[in-house]
């Protein structure tokens, strides 16, 4: 039987340390627990996460389901297309908001990591739609019991 380690970012981060280090170790997780929320979907901490894990998946529709569990709140409004719209829509908005500042005083007002940030947010808005109806198309828990139940189901892909 193998230990499980459960890292929360509540518990293992502490002041002073780099919220991108920790969403780098978490995306490279054996499993990773995703809960879903409307504030989630709008986080940039959390969609920066979530295509972490996505392209640590290889972007693979099938391993993104093996190493993944995903519990959606019901305040996560993915279960039409005109919902997920929503959040491409959300993050368009964004990135426009980025790209007329760029625009009007030039990449050098961005830090290195605020424009990797920006060119992230492409992504955000071109591939949300998919991961989100991917997200939506899977038989998933309704319960937070079920939850629980299906996050330690079976052992984790290698």
């Amino acid at each position: 039987m193998r230990d499980i380690e459960i890292i929360r970012d509540k518990t293992a981060m502490r002041h002073g340390d780099r919220i991108s280090k920790f969403m780098s170790r978490i995306a490279r997780g054996d499993r990773i627990f995703i809960v879903l929320s409307d504030k989630y979907l709008k986080s940039a901490y959390c969609m920066h996460e979530l295509f972490d894990v996505w392209r640590n998946c290889r972007e693979d529709e099938a391993e993104f389901i093996a190493r993944t569990r995903l519990f959606v709140l019901d305040c996560a409004k993915i279960k039409t297309a005109q919902g997920r719209a929503q959040y491409v829509i959300y993050w368009r908005k964004k990135f426009e908001e980025m790209q007329a500042l760029v625009k009007e005083y030039g990449q050098l007002v961005l830090s290195d990591a605020d424009n990797a940030e920006y060119r992230l947010m492409t992504r955000f808005a071109n591939e949300t739609a998919n991961i989100l109806h991917l997200v939506q198309d899977v038989l998933r828990p309704r319960t937070f019991e079920e939850f629980e139940t299906y996050g330690f189901d079976a052992p984790p892909p290698r």
